[in-house]
């Protein structure tokens, strides 16, 4: 079944007064952004596909737009070059009135001129880029040195702001799929209240927000540096930018993550962290996330834990979470607590006890060949196989029977015997080589 259809709305609606807020948070205003897409003989293309010299234009015009964004919220310096540019050619007149002492009389009005203040050029000049700023001179002061702007990161909304337009520019469409989320959510209200539901146009919102994440996704760290914000990524987001798209409501936070894998119900309105083109590998450190994107795998690929394979997380973009397990499945669903322990399979094997409610080793599609070596895990595997076909004289068993149910490799160990097999793990004796042997090679599949 195909993960983007209309049953994984179901995972939603208990989540619905969040993921509503979450869709009318306000797009970017309308300053003039450049926009990262460009068309080529009809086709779309984003900034990665450009020609490297293409891509510096656009950086630069980016990072032009937003300087001219910070000035205009009145985030700037004015240069040493704007003040001695823009500082009026005046002097200050100073007016004073003479008074004898003698007669008390009045005197004339007296005059003075002194060069402005450093204090007063700085007042003039200010007041003057004010006004130019309000005249849509904003470019003009900019393309002239007059004055440069000051990044200021503090406000959240600013952050989201910017991070979108940045989103805009790479090629995707923030304002798009928040206007999708937001038509997304009412569609699944009126599918909880049991009113009629396009489930048509559903299907085609879930489509059309995974084409938009999928361009979302593909973000980097190159690309906050490259277009001048590499400050904002380090200071605000420790240089993640699954951090970044987080706060901007395009990725799900740690918090949500653990709460779906412990939940098992999964989203597709936003990305995982291992979902991104390039992972972090530090998102692996902790066990908690490893478990989830462990959960998450299974999830999507409906499948039976026991079938996960290593092409299935290489596949899947968890080649970095495989790699955290030496390239082992089993250890991976051992830790997401799907397999059996080795000290586990020990137990059982100890006291003749298998269950079901996990996986052994050797019922994954393929055996870790790396424990095979392990004596102890040989003869664990051959006594659960007695005990699977629950044979009340070990000497029956046949190489079919270890075939089918996935045991070849355990059988090559003894160079296709199954008599070697047995005889190791103590279940035969000698005096029943003869009889094994006859018996076995009888019933080559």
């Amino acid at each position: 079944m195909n993960y983007r259809s209309i049953e994984y709305i179901l995972p939603f609606i208990p989540l619905l007064p969040q993921f509503i807020g979450m869709t009318r948070r306000t797009a970017m205003s309308h300053e003039p952004w450049a926009v990262g897409k460009t068309r080529n003989a009809g086709r779309e293309t984003t900034i990665s596909q450009q020609p490297l010299t293409d891509q510096i234009e656009k950086s630069a015009e980016f990072k032009r737009r937003l300087a001219l964004f910070f000035i205009e919220i009145g985030r700037y310096k004015i240069t040493d070059k704007g003040y001695e540019e823009l500082a009026p050619v005046v002097f200050r007149q100073n007016l004073e009135f003479g008074e004898p002492v003698s007669d008390r009389v009045r005197e004339p009005r007296l005059e003075s001129k002194r060069p402005l203040t450093p204090k007063e050029i700085k007042e003039t000049v200010a007041a003057k880029v004010e006004g130019m700023i309000r005249e849509g001179k904003t470019e003009e002061l900019l393309d002239e040195g007059h004055i440069i702007y000051k990044a200021d990161w503090k406000e959240k909304r600013t952050r989201i702001k910017v991070i979108k337009k940045l989103l805009e520019f790479l090629g995707a469409s923030p304002v798009r799929l928040d206007g999708l989320r937001e038509e997304l959510s009412e569609l699944i209200l009126k599918s909880a209240r049991e009113e009629k539901t396009d489930t048509k146009r559903m299907q085609e919102v879930l489509e059309e927000i995974q084409r938009n994440l999928e361009r979302v996704r593909k973000i980097t760290k190159d690309d906050f540096i490259n277009n001048g914000l590499g400050g904002l990524l380090i200071s605000h987001y420790k240089n993640s930018p699954h951090s970044a798209l987080v706060e901007a409501g395009y990725a799900y936070s740690e918090n949500e993550i653990k709460e779906h894998a412990r939940t098992g119900e999964f989203g597709t309105d936003k990305i995982y962290p291992w979902e991104h083109n390039q992972t972090v590998h530090k998102f692996y450190k902790k066990s908690e996330i490893r478990v989830a994107a462990i959960e998450w795998l299974i999830w999507r690929l409906k499948k039976d834990p026991k079938e996960i394979n290593t092409d299935d997380f290489r596949n899947n973009g968890l080649s970095g979470l495989l790699n955290h397990y030496n390239g082992s499945p089993y250890a991976a669903l051992l830790e997401a607590g799907y397999a059996y322990s080795e000290d586990e399979i020990l137990e059982h094997a100890k006291k003749m006890e298998f269950r079901t409610d996990r996986i052994y080793p050797w019922e994954l599609t393929k055996m870790p060949v790396e424990l095979w070596p392990n004596k102890e895990i040989r003869i664990a595997a051959t006594k659960w196989l007695l005990w699977k076909l629950k044979k009340e004289e070990p000497r029956e068993i046949t190489r079919r029977d270890f075939i089918k149910n996935g045991l070849q490799g355990l059988l090559d160990r003894y160079d296709g015997s199954p008599y070697e097999a047995l005889l190791e793990a103590s279940l035969v004796a000698p005096t029943d080589e003869s009889y094994m042997r006859e018996r076995g090679y009888r019933n080559l599949i």
